[in-house]
């Protein structure tokens, strides 16, 4: 099929079972079946919390707190720390070069003979949360500031492949997703952090819409989606740091979604999912349905 490092998840994942079938009650194979073709494949078993490491299950008949989608609600997006990653940021051009993990560097970069990918950040900004939400969300008690990581887009992916390999490493949860670069007080990256995919962690409160008023001051700042859940309704998007553009309720940060092909051109779609931290997600908790068990939100 040509994936690398297949799992089953044992907690998302059941037996095929039919009336009749072969074995047991029921089942259509056997536990020596498959056990001989996972082992021939090397198909490992593991539990969702290893992928997902901020997932939460539980039973979606007895919850009260229906799950919305993109562009009712964002999010929430776990933080994962990406350990393997090694790269340069240049604060100034507002850009990063990534040198490993080599195999994520080997897939995505667009030359061949390349060793190295390339990436574009946002401007650095001061880290707005308290010492309780920094705690919730595992950022650094050292991290002073931080900036935002676009994604890499591989346009000869599909979404499919591009959701897929989202979830194979943190680090390519970082290059396909995006995330966060934290620095300390002299300005040296000290960690990073991917969006991955969760019910938990970074958190936002309700949508709001985007005014025509506002294009203007962020033009030229716009990066297409990536995201699979998210692209097949809005095209592009972008961060803004805490108490940046011209949004009035931006105490920490927010992303932006345009929808029209063109990003300069407004459209009544277009919106603004603000960071909220664990006050604000009481206070919308009741409005919010699935918000009301996320965790501190993080930028």
């Amino acid at each position: 099929s040509g994936f690398q490092d297949v799992s089953i998840l044992v907690d998302a994942a059941r037996a095929a079972h039919l009336p009749g079938g072969p074995v047991g009650s029921g089942f259509l194979s056997s536990l020596d079946e498959l056990y001989n073709k996972m082992t021939a494949k090397q198909i490992s078993l593991r539990p969702s919390s290893s992928l997902l490491p901020m997932l939460h299950p539980r039973d979606p008949i007895s919850s009260t707190a229906i799950p919305k989608a993109f562009p009712e609600q964002l999010g929430p997006f776990p933080l994962v720390e990406v350990r393997d990653l090694v790269m340069t940021v240049d604060q100034a051009n507002r850009t990063f070069i990534a040198v490993e993990p080599f195999e994520i560097i080997e897939y995505l970069r667009s030359d061949p003979e390349g060793t190295q990918l390339t990436g574009t950040i946002s401007s650095v900004a001061e880290v707005t949360l308290d010492a309780s939400a920094r705690a919730e969300a595992r950022i650094p008690a050292e991290a002073v500031t931080f900036c935002f990581a676009y994604p890499i887009d591989k346009e000869s992916l599909t979404d499919q492949q591009k959701g897929y390999f989202s979830t194979t490493t943190p680090a390519a949860a970082f290059m396909m997703l995006g995330g966060f670069v934290y620095f300390d007080a002299g300005g040296q990256p000290i960690c990073y952090m991917a969006l991955a995919l969760g019910d938990s962690g970074l958190t936002f409160g309700p949508r709001h819409p985007c005014k025509k008023e506002w294009l203007e001051p962020l033009k030229g700042r716009f990066a297409e989606v990536t995201a699979p859940f998210i692209r097949d309704r809005a095209k592009w998007f972008c961060w803004i740091n805490p108490r940046e553009g011209p949004m009035p309720k931006n105490a920490h940060g927010c992303f932006v979604y345009l929808h029209n092909e063109d990003p300069t051109v407004h459209d009544e779609r277009d919106c603004v999912f603000y960071v909220i931290q664990m006050s604000s997600l009481r206070a919308h908790a009741p409005h919010q349905g699935i918000i009301a068990r996320g965790r501190a939100s993080v930028c």
